[in-house]
This record gives C-alpha cells, structure tokens and sequence, in this order.
C-alpha cells in the first residue's frame, strides 16, 4: 500500500541522488521501532479509552475559533455540558477500563531481580554501576511487593520483599563516595532488563533497506510488538535462530525453536497484542510479510551484534576523574561530587551557543542535519514543502531526537524530512516522545516515517506504576510523562557534531507567534480549524536551549542518552552511566549532562538543587515558568534568603487557553505569599507569547539550563535533562539573559488570596504535588 497523504508521499521526494525509489541496497544497522512500557493485550486500547473518558468526564475545552493571523490569541471557552445519563455511562466504562488495567503493574525481569538476590561484586567500574543499579531495581521491587506481602511473614515473597528493601536502603538521591579506580571508559556488560520495541509493518515493503535491528543491548528479553498499520489483515510467517514466543490476536502460540518457522495473524487493528518475545541467544529473525500485494520480506537483526560502533556507545560507562573534594568549595563539591543523578563527566563543552530566537534554534537543527541554513523569511512564510538542499549534509552515526512532543505540523513535517534523508543513508534515528500529550496525526506521522525506514526508531514513554494502575496510582499514570529535551547529532566529522538542551519542544508554537495555515496539507495539524485533537492546542513560546560542540562532550552526551533509551522496559529504571574517582589537577570547569527520573533514582534532581541552594552564597537567579516548590526545595531557599542570599525569580503570565492556567496561577501565587518581598518575583507579560525558558545561576559560577520547571511535577514525576555549566564567564552570558528578562517584566510585591476552589485545591498535598 503506498503511503497517504502528502506527508508521506514526501518521503520519497527528499532521497538522496544515490537511492532510486522503492530500491533496496544492502544496509548495516538499521534501528527499529522502539515502543513504551509491557501491557496487557488489551491495554493499550483501554489506556487510550481511560485517557478520552476522563478528558470527556472533566469537560476538556473544545479549541477556540481562529482570528485572523496576527491576531490569534487562544482563550478559554466555556465547557461542554453533558447529559447525566452519558457522563455516569462514561463513567461506568473507565471505572471497568481502570479494573482491567490494575494487573498490569511493571513487574522486573528476571535478570533484574537476580542482582537484588545475587552478592554484590565491588571489584570494577562495571560491577560498581550493578550496585547501583540493584539498588534501584530494588526499590521498584519493594513498592511492587509491598502491596500483597510483609517483610514479617514467611514465603518466597516476604523473603523477595526482604531483600528488596536492604538493597533498595541507600538510595537515598543523595552524595555517593568516590571509587578507587583509573579514569577512563569502561562497558556495561549485565543483562538485567526487558527491552521493548514495535514494528509497524504493511502489505507494502518498507522504502528503505528491509533490514530491522531489535534492540538487545543489556537485555535479557526483548518484546518485538507488531503493528498492523494499513488496517489490512496481515499474515506473517518466520523464523529465528534462537527460540521465540509468539503471540497474536488469537492468543499465545507455542514456542518455536530455532530455525523452526511459525506464523501469525495480524490485524486489521492497528494494535492487536501481536508480538515476538525473543530471548538473548536470538541474533536473527527472518518474517515473510503477506497482505493484499506481493509477500515481502524483513530480516530483524540483533543491533549489538550488527553494528558495533553503536554497540560500544550504549555500553558505555564513564569513570570521571574530580579534584579532591577537601580542595574544593561548597559550590563546586556540590557540582562535582558523584550522586544518585544520572550524569555524564565534566568536559570542555567547546563552542558554546545560547539559543533565544526560535527560528535561530531551529536553524541550528537545519544546520546540523543538512550542513546549511534556511532563509528565515522562508521559514516564516511555513511551507512545510520548501526546498531543502543536502548537498553539505553531514555523515551521521546517530540522531537523537527528545521532547515531550513532536507535532504533526510545519516544524515536525520538515524535521520529518530530514531525519528521512539521513534513514535512507543508514543512519539510525532515535525519537523519543512523552505517549500521553501525542495526537493521532503525530503518531500517524512518526508511525509513516519509521515504516517507511527502518533506521527510525521512535519510543512513546509511558510511566508503569510498580503496583500496577489503580485508584492511587491512575493520576500519576496520567500525569508522568517524559519531559527530556535534547537534540543531538553524531558525525562522523567529529567537528559537525552537535548537542542542544533546552525547554523548547518541537511543535510550531516554538517557532512562530501565530499559527500557520497548513490545511492544504493532508495529514497535517492545522492550527487555525475547529476541527482538531483536543490536545493540539496553538500557544507561542519564547524559550532558550544550549548548543554544545566539543567532539568528546558531545559523543559522551549522546552515550548518555543511550542509557534512558535503553533503560527496562516495565519499570523505567535507568542503569547508572558514571562513577567517580579522585584525582588531583582535574578540570574544575566545564560541562556535563544529567538525567533525572524522579521514581526510580531517590528524587535525585531535587536533592541535588537544595545541596546547589545551601552551597550558594551570594545570589541565585531562577528562570521558570511554572512555580510550585516541594516542602524540601522551599526550606532550602528559606535557608538561603536567610543567609543572605540575593534570589531572583522570573515567571511568565499565564497563556490563555491552558486548561489548568488558573491553578497554576494560584500556586505561584502562593510560594509569593509565603515568601513575600524576601522573594524578588518578576512578571513577563508579552502579548503574543510566554516566556517558557528554564535556567538557573548560581552564585554567578554555575548554571543549569535544563528542560525542568521549578516544580513538583518536574522534580517528582517526569523524566528530565539539563546542562551544568561550571564557568563564570558563561553564567555572565546567560545573567544577561536573565536581565533582559527582568528589564522588561513587573515586579510582584503582593498576591490576591485564592478563591474557594483554589484553596481547596492547595490545601490537598497529593493534588499540588501533580503540578
């Protein structure tokens, strides 16, 4: 079937001089398609249908009506009403959804339970991270235990639950001791997790090479999930050199092993539980593909078996060298030491740019994907079929692209564009987005451009509750989502290489301060109709992002990376990607990255930010624009503005038309009244867009330019990145920043009480703690 719509048509349009459509030369690695967290078969559909129940439960607010370009301003309409008799039924049916997806709780592989019960080893680097890392496997344990066992009673359970918890006890977020060991590169080697990936798979061959590397980098089991995307019935036939479980809609089949063929049904739906469960001795996979054309056929290949290079990036483990700490002031400790946040090495950051105009930093993406720039009057004028030149296209080893979203618009249709052209050459493509703020023409976008090349892997984050998805843990199933920005590419010339993290996701509202007509453009959002996903929303954005170009702090960022992405599948436990030694006459500045998953590393990212606020002495300056600070966070800035210590907070005003702005006013609101004039609260109010940027500064030494707010949703539920930049003639530039903001915004000296529902509201800790 060939693809629809103009988005997918385009793929072909952009190939390289060298491909020749519909060919198919023989390729290395090509990454595949990589999915969210293990459910029930049932699940994903169920999940889908809890999510638009509950959006149609709490009256979700239809888009506004379009005004004239220049004029587009989102507001908040007023909310359907719905008839009782449909809200109980709808109600009825989440209730029977929710009992359905209780069971699904992320249970731990069993190689990943086997280093809570295995002795520690402590003699390597690598066996030093398994510590860790049984640490935090340990934890997920306890809490997945601990709701149908005692440590008191007697079983193989209690006894299971016994051990979590002593393993699970030192994770605490906190410092970690440096280790004894010689500075380096190091390779973690345990098969500990279960890896997840889902194929997409049509009547049609792929247009790239039918070659799809699965994921099996540290895992003990992958989960091959396939997808029936031309909603066709499709037969598939196979066979693998390892044994293999497979399963379709009909049910589990019976084990096939080695070279022993089996075959499933799959389809019409477009998720049906299909999947292939393949253990480690699997390296090669061969499926004959029949629906209404010519069979075809794709052969899945181990991705660390077949390409190396890539293998040796994600086993990667860094032992950083730091100065010792009795050399070094509160501040610098605080940065240096090792801890419980996922971090990479400091290192020279090279060419450091600051990013403030959305086109400029979109730009930069054009740049490091083709080897040039666009005409900025071209992108205004938001032809997502514009001309693009790869004629100085860099040779890539590997693409990262992360954000809480990726639209299906302008900005995502010619990022789509590039990443193809980069698919057709071999090059594998990383995506990673948050599942839950996706709308169906962005999966459908991303779902086209992964079946079209298999080099495109995308990953949907999901967050599993240990215990399974219940009454309590339900909104925290809808609230997690994956919130890490970053954009990387890896070159072959390492000098092209490049690196960016910031607040900006990739959706058209961090390009333009009004929406662009895209409706002649099939399978597109288009902004300004009626008619549209609930959640794709047009508000403007004024934000931030870092570009890094050290060729070594690059490839250790992009290795880093590698970790989440290649983190267990069920739980989200992410395996540690440093540890740290002491060595004299090591670097002091420079930059490093980290990785915050709030559930799974002891609320490490907020732990660290209340040891950089007591480590501070003279002034601290905070970029944010959501303020709601955890009980810990807020008695540490207390701290500080006792001290003495000069704080300088930046918020933007509400955008209209956020569903939720008007809770989220009333938090900042609070934190002001608590704090009062101590606290230096400073309003932008810009009539077209809102100041999303995210940074701080510290004592004019250090600055953190991450994708984090300075709340108890960042710190406590979603997953998020940042760069720390140790180098005070680089916190001067972004304190520029920082002043330009406050030239232009009010500062706040007071704030109205909350009206009744508001206080009601902040009055319930685990409602406040969702935001």
């Amino acid at each position: 079937m060939a693809p629809s719509g103009n988005a997918a048509g385009q793929w072909r349009a952009d190939l390289p001089a060298h491909r020749a459509e519909g060919s198919t030369p023989a390729a290395a690695a090509h990454p595949a398609l990589t999915a969210p967290g293990p459910l029930t078969r049932a699940a994903p559909r169920l999940t889908g249908h809890l999510s638009r129940c509950l959006s149609a439960l709490v009256g979700l607010p239809p888009r506004p009506a379009p005004r004239p370009i220049g004029q587009y301003r989102p507001s908040l309409p007023r909310l359907p009403v719905h008839p009782a008799p449909l809200r109980i039924g709808r109600l009825a049916v989440c209730l029977l959804s929710l009992c359905a997806l209780s069971a699904c709780a992320g249970r731990m592989p069993d190689g990943a339970r086997h280093l809570i019960v295995a002795p520690p080893k402590t003699a390597t680097a690598s066996d030093i991270a398994a510590v860790r890392l049984r640490s935090m496997v340990a934890a997920h344990e306890t809490a997945r235990l601990a709701t149908t066992a005692s440590p008191e009673a007697t079983g193989a359970r209690a006894a299971l639950l016994r051990r979590a918890q002593a393993a699970a006890a030192p994770l605490d977020g906190g410092r970690i001791a440096p280790i004894a060991a010689t500075p380096g590169q190091a390779e973690f080697t345990q098969r500990w997790r279960i890896a997840e990936m889902r194929l997409g798979l049509e009547s049609r061959p792929p247009l790239g090479a039918p070659v799809v590397p699965f994921p099996g980098a540290m895992a003990a089991e992958t989960r091959v999930h396939l997808d029936a995307l031309d909603g066709q019935t499709l037969t598939l036939r196979g066979q693998c050199d390892g044994p293999v479980r497979p399963r379709d809609a009909g049910g589990d089949r019976p084990t096939a092993p080695a070279h022993t063929p089996f075959h499933l049904t799959i389809g019409p739906a477009a998720r049906d539980g299909s999947l292939l469960r393949l253990g480690p001795e699997v390296g090669r996979c061969t499926l004959r593909v029949r629906g209404t054309g010519p069979t075809h056929t794709l052969t899945l290949l181990r991705e660390d078996l077949t390409n190396p290079t890539l293998a040796a990036l994600d086993l990667r483990l860094d032992i950083c060298a730091v100065p010792p700490a009795a050399g070094l002031d509160p501040l610098e400790r605080a940065v240096l030491s090792d801890r419980w946040l996922s971090r990479s090495c400091l290192a020279d950051p090279g060419r450091m740019r600051l990013l403030t105009d959305g086109i400029e930093a979109f730009n930069a993406k054009v740049e490091a994907l083709t080897g040039r720039r666009l005409d900025p009057a071209a992108l205004e004028a938001g032809d997502p079929d514009m001309p693009l030149d790869f004629s100085a296209a860099p040779e890539l080893e590997l693409i990262v692209v992360s954000a809480l979203q990726l639209r299906a618009d302008f900005t995502g249709r010619l990022l789509g564009r590039m990443l193809a052209h980069h698919a057709a050459r071999g090059t594998p493509v990383r995506i990673m987005v948050s599942r839950n703020l996706q709308t169906g023409p962005d999966w459908r976008l991303l779902a086209r451009l992964s079946a079209d090349w298999p080099a495109v892997q995308v990953q949907a984050f999901t967050w599993q509750p240990p215990e399974g998805i219940t009454p309590v843990t339900l909104p925290d199933r809808l609230q997690r989502g994956h919130h890490v920005n970053a954009f990387g590419t890896l070159a072959r010339d390492p000098g092209a290489s490049r690196f960016m993290v910031g607040g900006r996701n990739f959706h058209d509202g961090f390009l333009f301060d009004t929406p662009r007509d895209l409706s002649a453009h099939p399978g597109l959002l288009d902004y300004t109709s009626l008619l549209r996903p609930p959640l794709a929303y047009f508000a403007a954005y004024e934000d931030l992002e870092l570009e890094i170009t050290g060729p070594e702090a690059v490839r250790a960022m992009m290795a880093h990376m590698g970790t989440l992405w290649h983190r267990d599948a069920p739980s989200a436990v992410t395996r540690p990607f440093s540890v740290t030694t002491e060595a004299p006459g090591t670097r002091r500045e420079g930059v490093l990255h980290f990785l915050s998953v709030p559930q799974t590393d002891g609320r490490a990212l907020e732990r660290w930010l209340i040891e950089l606020l007591d480590a501070s002495e003279r002034q601290v300056d905070i970029a944010s624009p959501y303020l709601n600070l955890t009980e810990p966070l807020e008695a540490a800035l207390t701290r500080a503005l006792d001290r003495g210590v000069r704080v300088r907070v930046v918020i933007p005003a509400m955008a209209e038309g956020d569903p939720l702005g008007g809770f989220k006013v009333a938090l900042k609101k609070d934190v002001l009244r608590r704090f009062g004039a101590r606290l230096a609260v400073h309003e932008v109010a810009d009539p077209d867009r809102m100041l999303h940027s995210k940074f701080l500064i510290f004592d004019g030494r250090l600055s953190l330019i991450t994708s984090a707010n300075l709340n108890a949703r960042s710190l406590l539920h979603d997953t998020e990145n940042g760069l720390a930049v140790l180098d005070p003639a680089f916190a001067a530039r972004l304190g520029a920043v920082m002043d330009s903001y406050i030239d232009r915004a009010t500062r706040l000296h007071d704030a109205a009480p909350p009206g009744p529902l508001d206080r009601l509201l902040l009055s319930w800790p685990r409602v406040r703690s969702w935001f």
